[in-house]
């Protein structure tokens, strides 16, 4: 074949794979302007083509009229640049910037035809060469609208338009090369001119990828999606072997003595290669993949799917309503009328935790099976079926055996959060006769990580419940030993005296009212603990009465306490017992933290403002800031060793807090403490 067929061939093929595209997108024109200028420079491109063809056959009769043509079709790429442009184009000074380009380009175009025709005419008076000028300037300008239209599209907008950008860029960007190379040398390259069309022909199919990712350019695909793979498939092996061929005619022509039989070899090894992926189920998938990704629309409407998951997985209440719910969300994503749902539990094996209209509860997969490996490492949707028809794509997966007793069994969905497998669906076969393909299986799998979150938030708070309650259990328990502790100092303390004061008869009363108070105490802790809580009855007490019992029960322990507060009465509805264990429990912490030849007091008073005000003061070690902020008024935080719980301050405060006082407490380092407690006025 002589160069001119060559580069013919070359221009009628860029002239077929145009035209094919501009009645598909004709066809589907719905009276957009970007769609009509996209037509327009299609139509332009094929009338450029075919001209290119016939000069090249007879290349003195069209010459100046193709180079017109030429001009006009880069105007029509350059307008629809500009068009796309002006959308993006959101300040007033970038649209005075885009004008001015569009005047320009205008200009260009006209002074090359005014050029082109006077050199026809005049051909004495006009230079050609201004027209390779005026060409390579156009291109330029083309270049940089390419540069600008990708620079000022939003990233995540970009591969809608990445396809266009590289066709008629690498188109404007080979005619500057040619051009600049012809002014150069003062004649055309015929190299450069013979692959001309051949790389515009390569244009028209990133052009239509292109369109197929922007609606508003018109281009819908209606074709089978098997006639388009298996069209593919056949294409792809054509430009296969073609390539092959050339490489073994290269061997056999250079390869000397062993060129016959290298070439040979190339070729068998070639047509092997081709057979084993031409049934290579893992290639024929991906094939379908990216066919249908980027040549075919979407199945769905996202949003709807979207809005649809999060309004039922929102309705339900209980644990088991959003399990249930969960799997019954992803089966209606490919109309499954049934499924289990599988959820890892707290020895790490994954069991069945809600069965819908499916029964098998024998499911228990550990970590380390088969089924659990492969969907915590490839993250797939297993179509069963294709576990034993496309082994390849399944790595050595082996089903467990409980699949086998589910002859319903058509999907297995993992259900991950992060990289973390916390459970997987077994889905049933669809109500209708159906194939998932690339779409549905991203759908579940998004659909089951975004539920996940809600069974991993679901896990969260049965566990927050199971501490809440295990916190209050530990609570209830420490005021419990805590009381019990003060109960047994007292009863210890009489059965120390006993022996020396057993014949005393005040010492026998005063043993027989403590044993008597004990029993009491203990009595009313029994109450509270059938009920899990502290009980007590309320009434309005005189705490006047109150703090001067407790100061006469702590009167045999150093230093004695005193009171020095006022002797009007005043009443408090409260509890008590629990006031009075309460304020002993203070009054008992001042005398510890202060040795015999201190003093602790303990004062209440009704302010001016009509505030009760409550204090227990001693001249002892004192606390620093460190301590009153951070440990103070927290559980289990003692300074008295294995002596002492830890909360008898915290219970203070709390019980101070029930009855609508506030705690406060000022101290320093060796020089004592004081903590007041007040009540407000509406106290009686």
């Amino acid at each position: 074949m002589t160069i001119i067929n060559i580069a013919a061939t070359g221009y009628g093929i860029c002239a077929v794979t145009f035209l094919f595209l501009t009645i598909i997108l004709a066809v589907n024109w719905r009276g957009h302007s970007q769609s009509a200028l996209l037509i327009s420079a299609c139509i332009a491109t094929i009338v450029w083509s075919l001209l290119c063809a016939y000069q090249v056959y007879y290349p003195d009769v069209l010459h100046p009229y193709l180079r017109i043509t030429e001009l006009f079709r880069n105007l029509l790429w350059i307008s629809f640049l500009f068009y796309l442009l002006d959308l993006r184009a959101q300040e007033s000074s970038k649209n005075k910037t885009l004008l001015m380009l569009k005047i320009f380009a205008t200009l260009l175009v006209l002074s090359g035809v005014l050029v082109e025709l006077g050199g026809l005419f005049v051909p004495y008076i006009f230079n050609a060469k201004l027209v390779f000028i005026i060409l390579i300037v156009i291109t330029l300008l083309g270049l940089i609208l390419v540069e600008q239209l990708f620079r000022n599209t939003p990233m995540d907008q970009r591969w809608s338009i990445k396809f266009f950008c590289v066709g008629v860029g690498g188109v404007f960007a080979y005619d500057f090369y040619m051009y600049a190379d012809s002014l150069l040398m003062v004649e055309t390259d015929q190299g450069l001119m013979s692959a001309r069309g051949y790389v515009n022909a390569m244009v028209s199919p990133l052009i239509a990828i292109s369109a197929s990712r922007n609606p508003q350019w018109a281009l819908r695909v209606h074709v089978s999606k098997r006639f388009v793979f298996h069209s593919a498939a056949i294409l792809g092996s054509g430009f296969y072997l073609l390539a092959m061929g050339a490489g073994g005619y290269y061997v056999k022509q250079f390869g000397g003595t062993w060129g016959g039989i290298a070439q040979v070899i190339l070729l068998t090894g070639a047509l092997i290669l081709l057979l084993l992926l031409l049934f290579s189920g893992y290639i024929r998938a991906r094939i379908r993949v990216f066919l249908s990704k980027n040549f075919f629309h979407y199945k769905y409407d996202y949003r709807d799917e979207w809005l649809k998951l999060i309004n039922a997985m929102a309705m339900e209440q209980n644990d088991y309503q959003i399990r249930s719910k969960a799997i019954m969300v992803v089966a209606d994503i490919v109309e499954s009328p049934a499924g289990i749902l599988c959820l890892k539990e707290d020895d790490g094996v994954y069991r069945t935790s809600v069965n819908w209209n499916m029964r098998q509860d024998g499911i228990c997969e550990t970590e380390a099976s088969s089924l659990v490996e492969f969907l915590s490492r490839k993250q797939w949707v297993i179509n069963i079926d294709e576990v034993h028809e496309v082994t390849e794509l399944y790595d050595g997966l082996e089903l467990p055996r409980w699949v086998g007793l589910l002859p319903q069994a058509w999907l297995i969905l993992p259900f991950l959060h992060r990289k973390e497998l916390i459970g997987f669906a077994v889905l049933a076969r669809s109500r209708i006769e159906t194939k998932i393909n690339w779409e549905d299986r991203d759908l579940l799998l998004t659909a089951a990580r975004q539920i996940s979150s809600y069974l991993v938030l679901l896990r969260a708070n049965e566990e927050l419940m199971n501490a809440k309650q295990f916190d209050a259990f530990n609570r209830l328990s420490a005021y419990v030993v805590h009381d019990l502790k003060n109960l047994v100092a007292q009863l210890s303390l009489v059965v120390s005296n006993a022996a020396r004061f057993k014949n005393n008869p005040e010492f026998m009363q005063d043993a027989i009212e403590t044993v008597q108070n004990a029993t009491e105490k203990m009595q009313k802790l029994l109450d509270g603990l059938r009920q899990n809580r502290p009980v007590g009855t309320v009434a309005t007490e005189n705490i006047l009465l109150l703090i001067k019992d407790v100061i006469r029960k702590r009167g045999g322990t150093l230093p004695i306490p005193e009171y020095i507060g006022t002797n009007q009465d005043i009443f408090l509805p409260c509890e008590r017992d629990r006031f009075q264990s309460v304020l002993e429990h203070l009054v008992e912490n001042a005398q510890q933290a202060t040795d015999a030849s201190g003093w602790v007091r303990v004062s209440l008073s009704r302010q001016g403002n009509g505030h009760i005000e409550l204090n227990v003061a001693d001249s002892g070690c004192g606390m620093d800031d460190q301590f009153i902020k951070e440990r103070l008024f927290k559980p289990f935080q003692t300074t008295k060793g294995n002596a002492g719980m830890g909360i008898g301050v915290y219970e203070a405060r709390e019980y101070f807090r029930s009855l609508g006082g506030t705690m406060s407490v000022i101290s320093e380092i060796d020089k004592g403490s004081s903590f007041t407690v007040v009540f407000p006025n509406n106290m009686k």
